[in-house]
Protein backbone atom coordinates (compact mmCIF):
# COMPACT_ATOMS: atom_id res chain seq x y z
CA UNK A 1 0.00 0.00 0.00
CA UNK A 2 2.93 2.34 0.81
CA UNK A 3 3.94 1.93 -2.95
CA UNK A 4 0.18 2.44 -3.85
CA UNK A 5 0.40 5.73 -2.13
CA UNK A 6 3.85 6.72 -3.21
CA UNK A 7 2.11 6.85 -6.97
CA UNK A 8 -1.04 8.06 -6.03
CA UNK A 9 1.59 11.09 -4.66
CA UNK A 10 2.85 11.65 -7.87
CA UNK A 11 0.41 11.61 -9.39
CA UNK A 12 -1.71 14.06 -7.66
CA UNK A 13 -0.95 16.40 -8.83
CA UNK A 14 -0.47 15.37 -11.63
CA UNK A 15 -1.18 15.11 -13.90
CA UNK A 16 -2.47 9.69 -18.75
CA UNK A 17 0.32 5.25 -23.22
CA UNK A 18 3.80 3.58 -23.38
CA UNK A 19 2.31 0.83 -25.60
CA UNK A 20 -0.03 2.95 -27.54
CA UNK A 21 0.41 4.73 -30.75
CA UNK A 22 2.55 8.55 -30.79
CA UNK A 23 0.08 10.85 -31.94
CA UNK A 24 0.66 14.27 -32.66
CA UNK A 25 -1.56 17.65 -33.08
CA UNK A 26 -2.38 16.63 -36.45
CA UNK A 27 -3.87 13.37 -35.62
CA UNK A 28 -5.86 15.04 -32.46
CA UNK A 29 -9.60 15.55 -32.62
CA UNK A 30 -11.36 18.70 -31.43
CA UNK A 31 -11.06 18.62 -27.48
CA UNK A 32 -8.27 16.26 -28.00
CA UNK A 33 -4.96 16.54 -26.33
CA UNK A 34 -1.41 14.52 -25.58
CA UNK A 35 1.12 16.13 -23.66
CA UNK A 36 4.49 14.56 -22.51
CA UNK A 37 7.24 15.54 -20.42
CA UNK A 38 8.95 15.54 -17.02
CA UNK A 39 7.39 15.90 -13.39
CA UNK A 40 8.53 16.58 -10.38
CA UNK A 41 6.76 16.66 -6.39
CA UNK A 42 8.30 17.80 -3.36
CA UNK A 43 6.42 16.93 0.13
CA UNK A 44 6.96 18.16 2.90
CA UNK A 45 5.51 17.36 5.99
CA UNK A 46 6.45 18.33 9.86
CA UNK A 47 5.13 14.74 10.95
CA UNK A 48 8.03 13.29 8.26
CA UNK A 49 11.23 13.40 5.99
CA UNK A 50 10.48 15.16 3.20
CA UNK A 51 9.70 12.91 0.13
CA UNK A 52 10.71 14.19 -3.32
CA UNK A 53 9.72 11.96 -6.80
CA UNK A 54 10.52 12.53 -10.46
CA UNK A 55 10.04 10.91 -13.54
CA UNK A 56 8.76 11.13 -17.26
CA UNK A 57 4.54 11.71 -18.14
CA UNK A 58 2.49 10.99 -20.69
CA UNK A 59 -0.88 12.41 -20.74
CA UNK A 60 -3.30 11.40 -23.41
CA UNK A 61 -6.84 12.44 -23.49
CA UNK A 62 -8.64 11.34 -26.33
CA UNK A 63 -12.17 11.36 -26.80
CA UNK A 64 -12.19 7.20 -25.97
CA UNK A 65 -10.73 8.55 -22.34
CA UNK A 66 -8.15 9.79 -20.82
CA UNK A 67 -4.94 7.54 -20.27
CA UNK A 68 -1.46 8.67 -17.95
CA UNK A 69 1.83 6.86 -17.88
CA UNK A 70 4.02 7.82 -15.17
CA UNK A 71 8.05 6.15 -15.75
CA UNK A 72 10.83 6.87 -13.70
CA UNK A 73 13.45 8.79 -14.68
CA UNK A 74 15.53 5.82 -16.18
CA UNK A 75 11.50 4.48 -18.16
CA UNK A 76 10.90 2.39 -15.06
CA UNK A 77 6.98 2.20 -15.24
CA UNK A 78 5.34 3.42 -12.12
CA UNK A 79 2.02 3.65 -12.73
CA UNK A 80 -0.98 4.05 -15.07
CA UNK A 81 -4.34 5.67 -14.85
CA UNK A 82 -6.93 5.05 -17.16
CA UNK A 83 -10.01 7.32 -17.14
CA UNK A 84 -13.47 6.44 -18.52
CA UNK A 85 -16.95 8.01 -18.06
CA UNK A 86 -18.46 5.00 -15.92
CA UNK A 87 -14.88 4.78 -13.78
CA UNK A 88 -11.25 5.39 -13.13
CA UNK A 89 -8.60 2.61 -12.57
CA UNK A 90 -4.89 3.33 -11.12
CA UNK A 91 -2.46 -0.04 -12.06
CA UNK A 92 0.77 -0.14 -10.28
CA UNK A 93 2.91 -3.25 -11.59
CA UNK A 94 2.81 -5.75 -8.86
CA UNK A 95 0.02 -4.50 -7.02
CA UNK A 96 -4.06 -4.94 -6.90
CA UNK A 97 -5.72 -2.27 -9.62
CA UNK A 98 -7.68 0.07 -7.71
CA UNK A 99 -10.98 1.52 -9.14
CA UNK A 100 -13.43 4.58 -8.16
CA UNK A 101 -16.00 6.22 -10.15
CA UNK A 102 -14.06 9.35 -10.82
CA UNK A 103 -9.97 10.16 -10.84
CA UNK A 104 -10.49 12.68 -8.53
CA UNK A 105 -12.11 9.97 -5.88
CA UNK A 106 -9.75 7.58 -7.30
CA UNK A 107 -6.89 10.04 -5.93
CA UNK A 108 -8.57 10.63 -3.05
CA UNK A 109 -9.40 7.10 -2.24
CA UNK A 110 -5.67 6.74 -2.38
CA UNK A 111 -4.38 9.71 -1.13
CA UNK A 112 -6.83 10.49 1.85
CA UNK A 113 -7.14 13.93 0.21
CA UNK A 114 -8.46 15.48 -2.34
CA UNK A 115 -6.51 16.22 -5.71
CA UNK A 116 -8.20 17.79 -8.15
CA UNK A 117 -7.25 15.22 -11.22
CA UNK A 118 -10.62 16.78 -13.72
CA UNK A 119 -9.29 20.13 -12.94
CA UNK A 120 -5.74 19.34 -14.31
CA UNK A 121 -7.46 18.35 -17.79
CA UNK A 122 -8.45 21.86 -18.21
CA UNK A 123 -4.85 23.95 -16.93
CA UNK A 124 -2.55 21.87 -19.25
CA UNK A 125 -4.73 23.51 -22.01
CA UNK A 126 -4.17 26.89 -20.22
CA UNK A 127 -8.03 27.17 -18.87
CA UNK A 128 -9.81 28.15 -16.13
CA UNK A 129 -11.70 24.39 -15.17
CA UNK A 130 -15.70 24.46 -14.74
CA UNK A 131 -15.29 21.98 -11.82
CA UNK A 132 -13.36 24.27 -9.41
CA UNK A 133 -13.72 27.73 -8.74
CA UNK A 134 -10.87 29.67 -9.03
CA UNK A 135 -10.11 32.86 -7.27
CA UNK A 136 -6.79 35.61 -7.53
CA UNK A 137 -6.75 35.26 -11.67
CA UNK A 138 -3.89 36.77 -13.34
CA UNK A 139 -3.56 37.14 -16.60
CA UNK A 140 -0.50 37.79 -19.24
CA UNK A 141 -1.01 40.60 -21.80
CA UNK A 142 -2.58 37.94 -24.06
CA UNK A 143 -4.82 37.27 -21.97
CA UNK A 144 -3.75 34.04 -20.91
CA UNK A 145 -3.79 32.44 -17.69
CA UNK A 146 -0.85 32.92 -15.69
CA UNK A 147 -1.77 32.08 -11.84
CA UNK A 148 -4.99 31.80 -9.85
CA UNK A 149 -6.51 30.00 -6.34
CA UNK A 150 -8.01 27.12 -6.77
CA UNK A 151 -9.58 24.59 -3.77
CA UNK A 152 -6.09 25.13 -1.88
CA UNK A 153 -3.58 25.10 -4.52
CA UNK A 154 -1.70 27.83 -5.92
CA UNK A 155 -1.55 27.14 -9.47
CA UNK A 156 0.94 28.66 -11.83
CA UNK A 157 1.02 28.68 -15.75
CA UNK A 158 3.65 29.51 -18.03
CA UNK A 159 5.82 29.31 -21.14
CA UNK A 160 3.01 28.78 -23.26
CA UNK A 161 3.24 26.99 -26.58
CA UNK A 162 0.21 26.60 -29.39
CA UNK A 163 -1.21 23.60 -26.86
CA UNK A 164 -1.14 25.31 -23.83
CA UNK A 165 1.69 25.81 -20.53
CA UNK A 166 4.57 23.75 -20.96
CA UNK A 167 5.36 24.70 -17.02
CA UNK A 168 2.49 24.22 -14.77
CA UNK A 169 3.59 24.72 -11.23
CA UNK A 170 0.82 23.70 -8.38
CA UNK A 171 1.16 24.51 -4.42
CA UNK A 172 -0.50 23.53 -1.50
CA UNK A 173 0.02 24.28 2.29
CA UNK A 174 -1.94 22.85 4.89
CA UNK A 175 -1.26 23.18 8.55
CA UNK A 176 2.41 21.64 8.57
CA UNK A 177 2.33 19.83 5.16
CA UNK A 178 3.08 21.13 1.72
CA UNK A 179 3.13 19.47 -1.51
CA UNK A 180 4.30 21.17 -4.63
CA UNK A 181 3.96 19.69 -8.55
CA UNK A 182 5.48 21.02 -11.38
CA UNK A 183 4.93 19.62 -14.70
CA UNK A 184 7.52 20.24 -17.86
CA UNK A 185 5.75 19.73 -20.80
CA UNK A 186 8.47 18.54 -23.96
CA UNK A 187 8.12 20.77 -26.94
CA UNK A 188 5.78 20.11 -29.60
CA UNK A 189 6.55 18.35 -32.98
Amino acid sequence: MKSLRTVALIFVIFLFSGCAGVYTSRDLQLGEMVRSGRFSMLIQDAKRPDEFLQGRFYWQDLQRGLTLDLSSPVGVTLARIEVQPEQSVLQVPGEEAVVAPTADELLTQVFAEPVPIQAMRDWLQGQLSQSLQASQIKRDNENRVISFRAAQWSVTLSRYDDNGPTLLAMTQKINQRAVTLKLIVDASP
